[in-house]
Formats: structure tokens, C-alpha cells, sequence
């Protein structure tokens, strides 16, 4: 009994001690940079809510804007006008046609979003604008943020989380942070970061929650030259915990278990990575199948774009499925993880998946780095759901140049029949443009972001069969009649 007394009061003396410690530390915190560890990354991008996109073709600018729904009314309408009220302000920015002297450089809106889960049921989501028009030096690169309470189907201010004196104290340990760190020190005394890192709420209204910290984005040029871009400064609540409410989070809690240091986010350097080419040849292992392909009789591959989208999408393989056919669809990155089901699906039915960038930014427009993060993040992307990598890529909105066809490691696929389903929207118009122009060896473009296209296609593809044709996958095209597909290369089309 004397020894299993003993042995408790060890325990219980440890436990003391460890506690002590971990208090003693939060008690005598420090204020510096560290690598950014797994909760100063984002709420594991979009497995929160859905997915929408809204993918635009002008003469002269095009748009790409993803956002997320949660299926609550009041949170939804807030996201929602917000990227309406960014495409509103790109279109009248862009109206000028005096501005688009260059035909092959169109002006450029992208939007898309990181989220991030806060304490409770509090979402926070980071927008990352990006926009360029052939006027600009350099394309302007926005954070906009937002956060919300699912539960509670609202809005969440500063004011919400924080009591008293709040501002002036993310105020004074902002100031703290860069006045420690090169590159910033240097900058404190100038007019722009005194007004920039004021104690108001203006100043301070770019935020996001994590679940033990706030995140504060500091805009390009409200502290610092442009140059040195947006900073991101991750402050724990444990230096907060005086101001915080507690019915919103408990912060005696905080004070044992969470950091105290401030950290820098997005700084951390990562080596170039090449883009990876799937296979030497580029050949397209046929997937098992009951079709009986003959590669001396028509074929055509219908490809689509942007997707996967719900409620088009699984329609189309639906219609595929049900008249045995197969096709090639261009995936964005962006949107796999979010219909990882669909993305299966698509493989396990015999279709093929191909790469149309991460979230569908001009690709001739970016850097070498820029352009290989949009590749390789979409590669990722199909590769952790089938186990496969895309083997063919689809431009977005069928640019290229020769730093693209040398860089990209993929056969580029473009199209030789395009309905415009985009601008149309209209099934019987979809489905009679094709219909009138289709001959062997056809690559067939559309979107599989819209209703009436997958309308189309439910009288699409019976017609096609009716007329004598095969519908294969593009690298079924080119393989079933012995041509190869070489990276770099563009293609169009195959002729008999």
C-alpha cells in the first residue's frame, strides 16, 4: 500500500513540475521568428464547405474566381457579394478597350481562397486576389479576409473576440516584432508604418483566427515599400489572454498549452521543384474496359473543362457511363479535393484526367516558379485521390508560347471543334454547332461547369454513336493509331 502511495505522489510531483514549467515559460514569453509548423498553415485549404468557381472568357479580359459556400444563408450572401463586387470592379477597370493594344496579353482576374479553422465553430477564409492588365509593371497581388461563425451563420469582428484596450496592445506587439527583424527595423520611423500600425480598427481589420492565435495581414504598402509585399505577422492568444472574451475561448487553457512566440507567415523558402513529367513516352495505359475500340473506324475525344463540378459533371459521367463511352477531363487543382468521389469516379469508369492548372491563372503570364507551383500543386492533387499522375495539359483559355511548351513537361492539348459552350449556355446550341462540324479524329472542347453543357451532352453522345463514331480519351486518339504524344508538343486534332 506504502508503495503504491509513493508511487502517486511521484506522479502527481511530475505532473506539478511540468505544469509549473509550462506556465513559467508562457509567463516570460519571447518575441521571435520560427518555422511555420502544422497550425500556421491553412484549415487544410478546402475541406471546409464546397467549392464554387466562376470562370469568365472576354476579348479582352478573362476571369477565374473560386470561393467557398457553407450552405448558410447570411455567410454565403457575404462571400458571395464580395467576389461580385471584385468582378464589378475588374470590368469597369477593364472597359477601356484603349488599354489592350497588346491581343495576345489579355487583362487578368484570379481569385482564390485559403481557410482556416478558428476556435469553436469560427471559419476564417484568406481571399488572394490577383489581377493584372498589360499596363501594369508587375500584377497586384491582394489578401482580403473574412471570418465567420457557421454556428451562429454571421459575420465575426475584432470587437467579437476581444475586450478592452485590444488595438493597442496588437498595436504595441506589432511594432515589437519588426522592430526586431531585418529588413523591417529599418522602416519603424518612417510616416507610413507609425500611421499604418496606429492602434484603430482599419489598421487591424485584415485578420484571420486560428484556433490558439490571430493573424494579422498588413497590406502591401500600409507599412512597408511595395516591394517587400503583404506581411503576416501570427500573434498566440497567450499574449492576448487578458483581452479575450471568454465565452469565447478559454484562455486558462491557453495559458498551459499553447505558444507564446509571434512568427512571420509565408516566409519560409522552399527549393525550386522541377515539373515533373509522368512517363518517358507519355503513353496512356488503357484502363480495363468492355469497349471494343476499332482504330480503323471514326473516333473523337469530347475533353472538358474547369471542373469537377457537381452537378454537371456527374451528369456527363453519368451519360458517359450509361452509353459505355469515356472521356478526357481538364481538372483544376483547386477543385480535387473537394470532390475527391467525382475525381475517382472519372478514373475508375475509364476516363482520363488532365491537368488545367491549380486554380485557372493565365499560364504565359507567370513566372518560371509561379508556373511550376500551378502544375505540380494539380499534379499533387489527382495523384493523392487515383494514385496516377495527369499525363496530357490543357493550357487555360488555350494560351501558350515557347517558354510554356519547353518548361511545361506534358504534351500541350488543345481543340479543333469549340461549341462555346461558356458563352452560349443553350444544350440544343451546344449540341447542333458540334453536330454540324464533327469529322474522325475531332478534339471536342467544353466545360463541365455548366448545366446546359451537360444537357448537351445527354443528346450529344447517342447522336455521335448513331453516326458511326467512337468516343475515346485523347490519349486513346493517339495511341489506338500508333502516333505518340511528345512533351511540348501541341495537338489538335488526328486526322486518319
Amino acid at each position: 500500500m506504502k508503495k503504491k502511495k509513493m508511487t502517486a505522489y511521484i506522479v502527481y510531483l511530475f505532473i506539478f513540475v511540468y505544469i509549473f514549467n509550462l506556465i513559467f515559460n508562457i509567463k516570460n514569453p519571447k518575441v521571435e521568428t520560427t518555422s511555420a509548423t502544422k497550425k500556421d498553415t491553412p484549415y487544410d485549404f478546402y475541406s471546409l464547405g464546397t467549392i464554387e468557381s466562376i470562370i469568365e472568357y472576354g476579348e479582352h479580359s478573362v476571369i477565374a474566381v473560386h470561393y467557398p459556400v457553407f450552405d448558410e444563408e447570411k455567410i454565403d450572401y457575404i462571400v458571395k457579394d464580395m467576389v461580385q463586387n471584385e468582378i464589378s470592379n475588374f470590368k469597369l477597370m477593364v472597359e477601356d478597350e484603349s488599354i489592350h493594344n497588346n491581343k495576345n496579353y489579355k487583362s487578368e482576374l484570379n481569385i482564390d481562397y485559403e481557410l482556416y479553422k478558428g476556435p469553436k465553430d469560427i471559419v476564417s477564409i484568406k481571399f488572394i486576389i490577383f489581377e493584372n492588365t498589360p499596363y501594369y509593371a508587375n500584377p497586384k497581388v491582394e489578401l482580403d479576409t473574412l471570418v465567420v461563425d457557421l454556428k451562429k451563420d454571421k459575420e465575426v469582428a475584432l470587437k467579437n473576440v476581444f475586450k478592452g484596450k485590444f488595438l493597442e496592445k496588437l498595436s504595441s506587439l506589432s511594432k515589437e516584432y519588426f522592430e526586431e527583424i531585418e529588413g523591417y527595423k529599418e522602416y519603424v520611423d518612417t510616416k507610413e508604418f507609425k500611421l499604418g500600425i496606429k492602434p484603430n480598427p482599419n489598421n487591424f481589420s485584415n485578420f484571420l483566427l486560428g484556433e490558439d492565435r490571430i493573424i494579422i495581414v498588413f497590406q502591401r504598402n500600409q507599412l512597408f515599400p511595395g516591394y517587400l509585399g503583404p506581411q503576416i505577422i501570427e500573434i498566440p492568444f497567450t499574449l492576448l489572454s487578458e483581452f479575450l472574451k471568454k465565452d469565447f475561448i478559454n484562455s486558462d487553457l491557453l495559458e498551459i498549452f499553447s505558444s507564446s512566440k509571434i512568427i512571420e507567415s509565408g516566409k519560409k523558402e522552399t527549393a525550386d521543384e522541377e515539373i515533373k513529367i509522368p512517363t518517358d513516352d507519355i503513353k496512356q495505359a488503357l484502363a480495363p474496359s468492355t469497349r471494343n475500340i476499332d482504330p480503323n473506324k471514326p473516333m473523337i475525344a469530347l475533353t472538358f473543362d474547369d471542373g469537377p463540378y457537381p452537378r454537371a459533371t456527374v451528369s456527363i459521367l453519368n451519360t458517359l457511363k450509361k452509353y459505355n463511352c469515356v472521356a478526357t477531363f481538364f481538372v483544376l487543382g483547386n477543385r480535387v479535393p473537394n470532390y475527391k468521389n467525382i475525381i475517382q469516379r472519372m478514373a475508375d469508369e475509364g476516363n482520363e484526367i488532365g491537368n488545367h492548372s491549380y486554380n485557372h491563372k493565365q499560364l504565359t503570364t507567370l513566372t518560371p516558379k509561379e508556373l511550376k507551383d500551378q502544375i505540380n500543386k494539380t499534379q499533387k492533387a489527382v495523384f493523392d485521390v487515383v494514385g496516377s499522375e495527369p499525363k496530357v495539359l490543357r493550357p487555360t483559355y488555350g494560351s501558350y508560347d515557347e517558354k510554356l511548351r519547353s518548361a511545361i513537361g506534358m504534351p500541350i492539348i488543345l481543340w479543333s471543334i469549340d461549341p462555346q459552350d461558356w458563352k452560349i449556355k443553350d444544350a440544343k446550341k451546344i449540341s447542333d454547332h458540334i453536330l454540324a462540324r464533327v469529322k474522325d479524329g475531332d478534339i471536342v472542347l467544353m466545360h463541365d461547369i455548366f448545366e446546359a453543357t451537360a444537357e448537351a451532352v445527354e443528346t450529344l453522345v447517342p447522336e455521335l454513336l448513331n453516326r458511326g463514331f467512337q468516343l475515346v480519351t485523347v490519349s486513346e486518339l493517339y495511341e489506338l493509331r500508333g502516333e505518340a504524344l511528345l512533351v511540348g508538343n501541341i495537338y489538335t486534332h488526328l486526322r486518319p
